[in-house]
Protein backbone atom coordinates (compact mmCIF):
# COMPACT_ATOMS: atom_id res chain seq x y z
CA UNK A 1 0.00 0.00 0.00
CA UNK A 2 1.71 3.24 -1.00
CA UNK A 3 0.51 6.30 1.37
CA UNK A 4 1.88 9.98 0.04
CA UNK A 5 2.64 11.97 3.38
CA UNK A 6 -0.02 14.67 3.72
CA UNK A 7 0.72 17.89 3.58
CA UNK A 8 1.48 19.19 7.10
CA UNK A 9 3.79 16.55 7.72
CA UNK A 10 5.76 17.98 4.32
CA UNK A 11 5.31 21.36 5.51
CA UNK A 12 6.49 19.97 9.08
CA UNK A 13 9.89 18.35 7.75
CA UNK A 14 10.94 20.95 5.56
CA UNK A 15 10.67 23.50 8.32
CA UNK A 16 12.62 21.20 10.62
CA UNK A 17 15.06 20.55 7.73
CA UNK A 18 15.01 25.06 7.17
CA UNK A 19 16.34 25.25 11.15
CA UNK A 20 18.70 22.71 10.95
CA UNK A 21 20.66 24.39 8.29
CA UNK A 22 23.55 26.47 9.49
CA UNK A 23 23.42 29.57 6.69
CA UNK A 24 20.07 29.65 8.51
CA UNK A 25 21.53 29.56 11.62
CA UNK A 26 24.16 31.99 11.55
CA UNK A 27 22.32 35.06 9.87
CA UNK A 28 19.63 34.40 12.84
CA UNK A 29 22.06 33.95 15.88
CA UNK A 30 23.68 37.40 14.52
CA UNK A 31 20.35 38.97 14.18
CA UNK A 32 19.73 38.10 17.57
CA UNK A 33 22.81 39.26 18.95
CA UNK A 34 22.36 42.83 17.55
CA UNK A 35 18.37 42.85 18.97
CA UNK A 36 20.21 41.59 22.58
CA UNK A 37 22.53 44.25 21.76
CA UNK A 38 20.45 47.07 20.78
CA UNK A 39 17.04 46.22 23.03
CA UNK A 40 18.79 44.47 26.22
CA UNK A 41 18.32 40.96 26.92
CA UNK A 42 15.01 41.18 28.56
CA UNK A 43 11.78 41.31 25.80
CA UNK A 44 9.47 44.32 27.01
CA UNK A 45 6.17 44.09 26.55
CA UNK A 46 6.25 47.54 25.00
CA UNK A 47 8.48 45.95 22.43
CA UNK A 48 5.55 43.34 22.00
CA UNK A 49 3.16 46.35 21.59
CA UNK A 50 5.08 48.31 19.42
CA UNK A 51 5.72 45.36 17.22
CA UNK A 52 1.49 44.72 16.97
CA UNK A 53 0.52 48.28 16.64
CA UNK A 54 2.83 48.95 13.83
CA UNK A 55 1.53 45.40 12.00
CA UNK A 56 -1.94 47.10 13.02
CA UNK A 57 -1.35 50.28 11.88
CA UNK A 58 0.14 49.08 8.26
CA UNK A 59 -2.85 46.25 7.72
CA UNK A 60 -5.63 49.36 8.60
CA UNK A 61 -4.00 51.91 6.49
CA UNK A 62 -3.03 49.62 3.46
CA UNK A 63 -6.70 48.09 3.63
CA UNK A 64 -8.06 51.85 3.87
CA UNK A 65 -6.33 52.90 0.86
CA UNK A 66 -7.06 49.46 -1.15
CA UNK A 67 -11.41 50.07 -0.19
CA UNK A 68 -11.10 54.09 -0.90
CA UNK A 69 -11.35 54.04 -5.07
CA UNK A 70 -9.97 57.36 -4.36
CA UNK A 71 -6.64 56.81 -3.45
CA UNK A 72 -4.43 53.88 -4.41
CA UNK A 73 -1.76 52.36 -2.10
CA UNK A 74 1.56 54.06 -2.50
CA UNK A 75 5.29 52.72 -2.20
CA UNK A 76 6.00 55.90 -0.67
CA UNK A 77 3.77 55.80 1.66
CA UNK A 78 5.06 52.74 2.80
CA UNK A 79 8.30 53.39 2.77
CA UNK A 80 7.61 56.41 4.86
CA UNK A 81 6.52 53.52 7.27
CA UNK A 82 9.36 51.96 7.65
CA UNK A 83 11.51 55.12 7.82
CA UNK A 84 8.91 55.68 10.78
CA UNK A 85 9.77 52.01 12.44
CA UNK A 86 13.39 52.85 12.03
CA UNK A 87 12.77 56.17 13.98
CA UNK A 88 10.80 53.69 16.69
CA UNK A 89 13.70 51.09 16.95
CA UNK A 90 16.34 54.49 17.30
CA UNK A 91 14.23 55.50 20.01
CA UNK A 92 13.92 52.65 21.78
CA UNK A 93 17.35 51.67 21.64
CA UNK A 94 18.29 55.44 23.17
CA UNK A 95 15.48 54.42 26.04
CA UNK A 96 17.22 50.77 26.78
CA UNK A 97 21.05 52.85 26.97
CA UNK A 98 19.74 55.54 29.33
CA UNK A 99 17.65 53.23 31.28
CA UNK A 100 21.17 52.22 33.12
CA UNK A 101 21.79 55.37 34.36
CA UNK A 102 19.67 56.88 37.85
CA UNK A 103 16.14 57.71 36.66
CA UNK A 104 16.89 56.40 33.09
CA UNK A 105 13.73 53.75 33.38
CA UNK A 106 11.53 56.93 34.04
CA UNK A 107 12.97 57.92 30.40
CA UNK A 108 12.70 54.92 28.88
CA UNK A 109 8.91 54.54 30.32
CA UNK A 110 7.99 57.63 28.92
CA UNK A 111 9.69 56.90 25.44
CA UNK A 112 7.93 53.51 25.09
CA UNK A 113 4.70 54.76 26.37
CA UNK A 114 4.61 58.00 24.13
CA UNK A 115 5.60 55.19 20.59
CA UNK A 116 2.40 53.01 21.83
CA UNK A 117 0.03 55.82 22.43
CA UNK A 118 1.10 57.12 18.63
CA UNK A 119 0.60 53.50 17.54
CA UNK A 120 -2.34 52.85 18.97
CA UNK A 121 -3.88 56.51 17.69
CA UNK A 122 -3.12 55.80 14.35
CA UNK A 123 -4.89 52.70 14.25
CA UNK A 124 -7.97 54.34 15.92
CA UNK A 125 -7.83 57.02 13.19
CA UNK A 126 -7.47 54.00 10.70
CA UNK A 127 -10.12 52.16 11.80
CA UNK A 128 -12.45 55.21 12.21
CA UNK A 129 -11.37 56.35 7.94
CA UNK A 130 -12.36 52.75 7.04
CA UNK A 131 -15.99 52.81 9.68
CA UNK A 132 -16.54 56.04 8.21
CA UNK A 133 -15.76 55.29 4.51
CA UNK A 134 -18.02 52.26 4.90
CA UNK A 135 -21.18 53.85 6.20
CA UNK A 136 -20.80 51.88 9.55
CA UNK A 137 -21.27 53.90 12.80
CA UNK A 138 -18.99 53.11 15.74
CA UNK A 139 -19.51 55.64 18.58
CA UNK A 140 -16.62 54.81 20.99
CA UNK A 141 -14.75 54.97 18.28
CA UNK A 142 -14.54 58.72 18.82
CA UNK A 143 -14.16 59.02 22.34
CA UNK A 144 -11.45 56.45 22.05
CA UNK A 145 -9.12 58.43 19.66
CA UNK A 146 -9.69 61.28 21.53
CA UNK A 147 -8.62 59.88 24.31
CA UNK A 148 -5.76 58.58 23.31
CA UNK A 149 -5.03 61.87 21.77
CA UNK A 150 -5.42 63.68 25.40
CA UNK A 151 -3.19 60.88 26.59
CA UNK A 152 -0.86 62.40 23.92
CA UNK A 153 -1.21 66.08 24.73
CA UNK A 154 -0.97 65.28 28.61
CA UNK A 155 2.70 64.17 28.07
CA UNK A 156 3.58 66.30 25.82
CA UNK A 157 2.73 68.87 27.94
CA UNK A 158 4.61 66.82 31.09
CA UNK A 159 7.86 67.08 28.83
CA UNK A 160 7.68 70.80 28.34
CA UNK A 161 7.23 71.41 31.76
CA UNK A 162 10.30 69.64 32.90
CA UNK A 163 12.47 71.39 29.95
CA UNK A 164 11.25 74.17 31.06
Amino acid sequence: MNQTPNELQVFKDFFEKLIDNPVIKIPAGFFLYVLRFLFGPVFRAAYGAVAVLFIADFVTGYSYAWMNPEISPDSRKMFHGLIKLFIYAGLLFVGHQVSVVQFGALLQSTVEMMIVLTEAKSVLENLQKIAKLKGVDIPFLEGLVALVQGKLNEATKGAKKHEA
